[in-house]
């Protein structure tokens, strides 16, 4: 890297590593390392499915999501009828649940589908501290917008 190093993300090295090795087992640093990768796509993939599931069968919600790809823990999905916009704004100042909303750098993908010309995708995403209860309230906030 070029200029002044980046002491911030510096410093948080250290502490990513260690959080993610807090989430595993093992002897070594190491083992602990690679099983707490191992936890964490567990835990997010489980809560990712439950999701996904769960938001197949809402009304007006089209689902992006390829059967048979190794999956991200990211839902990104389209509200007929809504911006992707209005649909973020108001999960933000109804339920205070943080979504994004655009094309995420998939401009081809969002062309082809036909997404971009709307807005793009709704986009929610995943992390290994994202509780149950946060997923389902993700989903019945969704679910509340789509029949209301």
């Amino acid at each position: 890297e070029t200029g002044t190093q980046n002491h911030e993300g510096l410093g948080g090295v250290v502490a990513a590593v260690e959080f993610i090795a807090s989430l595993g087992t093992g002897e070594t640093r190491k083992a602990r390392i690679e099983s707490g990768y191992q936890a964490i796509e567990s835990w997010e993939s489980s809560l990712a499915e439950s999701m996904r599931s769960r938001v197949r069968e809402l009304p007006k919600v089209t689902l992006f999501d390829p059967d048979t790809a190794h999956k991200t823990p990211t839902l990104g999905l389209d509200v007929a009828g809504a911006s992707p916009t209005d649909v973020c704004k108001w999960m933000a100042e109804e339920h205070s649940i943080f979504v994004a909303d655009g094309h995420f750098y998939a401009v081809k993908l969002g062309d082809l589908t036909g997404v971009n010309e709307r807005g793009g995708w709704v986009r929610a995403g995943l992390a290994p501290y994202t509780s149950e209860d946060e997923a389902t309230r993700f989903v019945e906030a969704l679910e509340e917008y789509v029949t209301k």
